[in-house]
């Protein structure tokens, strides 16, 4: 069956309408951050690999940090963890990162036997999945920026070609130090 660009663009237009629509009830009945850039990023706690409650933000350190909200089975999730462990590694100063993986059984997950490769993140879990309805996550990965301060300074969406770049761009403006070199380059240039 053939679908004209008319009827896609209709149907998705519907979905979206849905979409919005179902997420502005489940927000009426159910609690979440209402995230914006400049505000305090909410202090929240999931289990560490020991099973004790932690803190996602770190709010006692005066520190930059990339949380990284995601799903372990994503085919991406490796690539993403890579550049964020080379990002911290660069010594870049008062940068740490978090990743919270939202896998129910994490034992199971194909990268937790991984987690020590990744020396420079530390790893949360959230097998009840509850931060899905507290930051209204609808797609992973989502990257959030914070600064010294605990304030968002940046939100990354999904993970696409352009995620690398823009997760650079940001993490420079953030730390005010150049990471270009830390570019995968294809073709003998850089993206």
């Amino acid at each position: 069956m053939k679908v004209s660009r008319t009827t896609f663009r209709g149907c998705l237009c519907i979905a979206l309408l849905v979409l919005g629509l179902g997420s502005s009830f489940a927000h009426a009945s159910e609690s979440y951050f209402e995230l914006e850039k400049g505000k305090p990023f909410p202090n929240v706690k999931f289990l560490d690999r020991q099973k004790n409650l932690s803190d996602v933000s770190n709010s006692a350190l005066a520190q930059n940090r990339i949380v990284v909200f995601t799903i372990s089975n994503d085919k991406k999730t490796p690539e993403l963890l890579d550049l964020v462990n080379r990002i911290v590694a660069t010594g870049t100063d008062n940068l740490t990162a978090t990743v919270v993986l939202l896998d129910q059984n994490v034992e199971t997950s194909p990268i937790y036997s991984r987690l020590e490769s990744y020396s420079n993140i530390r790893f949360l879990f959230d097998p009840s999945q509850s931060s899905l309805k507290q930051f209204q996550i609808y797609i992973t990965p989502m990257i959030y920026l914070i600064d010294t301060k605990g304030n968002l300074f940046n939100l990354i969406v999904g993970y696409s070609f352009f995620t690398p770049q823009v997760l650079l761009v940001s993490t420079e403006k953030l730390t005010q130090k150049n990471l270009d070199f830390l570019l995968p380059k294809r073709n003998g240039l850089k993206d």
